[in-house]
């Protein structure tokens, strides 16, 4: 009896000790992860040879795994970084696109909602790039894909996620939709791990958005200007035949506290147009030079057929407008995107069309930095 008690007695034991260590184990799970202990469980692929050739000018850059490079559910958008311990990190942001099929009769499209060809539920995504040992000597960069979802725990369903901005951890995002027209910010010290069953759409690396704020105008590209220490937003004609000009300003970022006040006072920013030469602009970054002269850098391009064009000037703002000096050119693979001009003083710039080999002038998925 004695024996039978005392197995008992260790068998509670044992369930009482396994019941403690899920519960923490869940609970660690759901716990805050620092940029620099990320499980970066994808391997990208560096920019060397015949492929690195493909990007006139580029020092070095990176390939998604093949699962990245050709999908057609998710295309990345914007493009930041950021240091922290002695590490450097490049983020991409993805958007969740809806899938089209096309009546053979009507040639109208639908999206085909609910079905696992419809990606626009997923709202956005970012990829965290550890880009340390690239920028030293070519190597295969880790990443990890993280779902960006409100406070609610739901996706933006439908967000482009067109333009990101990292400044002193905070990662801004910009949201374009019909009637939202603000920026997202999300901490990125507090990436969250979820446990399987509360996974969002199947991913358990989630970051919850913090704040947001409203701008002057439609955010289609943002950037930090190290110089200004303020950020420079813009939007921009996608048609040809949309006379709406070009604009640009530069604002502070407003504080989690100061974000409500900041969105009631927009109209107080200061918004220059920028000539229309400049079509289909997707971003922009902009700092001093050696003369202290203003530079902007703007990134163009529309369709896979057609070679995007990367542009540097020097600009100057008055309320009558904007005034460009300098102006050259380069001419790019198509679907260049957003612009980021590094802490390490390096211009990112990325390619969004997925790999396609049968082209004339193939599409390929690229992050990379070029020589200034």
């Amino acid at each position: 009896m004695k024996k039978i008690l005392t197995i008992k007695k260790k068998l509670f034991s044992f369930f009482v000790l396994m019941f403690f260590l899920i519960t923490n184990i869940e609970t660690a799970q759901s716990q805050d992860i620092k940029i620099t202990n990320l499980n970066l469980n994808r391997i990208a692929e560096s920019l060397v040879g015949d492929k690195k050739n493909e990007f006139p000018k580029a020092e070095n850059g990176f390939l998604w795994n093949l699962e990245d490079a050709k999908t057609k559910k998710w295309q990345p958008q914007g493009i930041t970084g950021v240091t922290v311990d002695n590490k450097e990190f490049v983020i991409v942001s993805w958007y969740g696109r809806p899938q089209f099929t096309e009546d053979p009769l009507t040639h109208k499209k639908t999206i085909p909602t609910g079905t696992s060809m419809d990606y626009s539920d997923r709202g956005a995504r970012i990829s965290i790039v550890n880009i340390t040992k690239l920028t030293q000597e070519p190597s295969q960069p880790n990443y990890r894909n993280i779902l960006l979802i409100d406070q609610n725990h739901e996706t933006y369903h439908g967000m482009k996620a067109s333009s990101i901005v990292a400044i002193n951890g905070k990662l801004h995002v910009t949201d374009t939709r019909k009637g939202k027209n603000v920026i997202r910010v999300f901490d990125l010290n507090k990436i969250q791990y979820l446990p399987e069953a509360k996974a969002v759409k199947s991913y358990r690396y989630i970051l919850v958005e913090e704040y947001n704020y409203k701008t002057p105008i439609q955010p289609s590209f943002i950037a930090y200007d190290k110089d200004k220490k303020q950020i420079l937003v813009g939007t921009s004609p996608q048609q040809l035949s949309d006379i709406t000009p070009n604009l640009i300003g530069w604002f502070t970022p407003p504080t989690a506290s100061t974000a409500a006040a900041f969105t009631k006072n927009t109209h107080q920013i200061s918004v220059f147009k920028l000539p229309n030469q400049y079509k289909n602009i997707q971003g922009m970054a902009s700092s001093k030079d050696a003369n202290n002269k203003q530079i902007l850098w703007i990134s163009t391009s529309s369709v896979k057929s057609e070679r995007s064009i990367f542009y540097k000037m020097n600009i100057e703002t008055s309320s009558s407008g904007a005034t460009i000096t300098n102006a050259s050119s380069t001419k790019y693979p198509s679907g260049l995107k957003d612009v980021y001009w590094s802490a390490t003083e390096k211009l990112w710039l990325l390619t969004v069309f997925p790999l396609d080999k049968t082209l004339v002038n193939p599409t390929r998925r690229a992050a990379f930095c070029i020589k200034i």
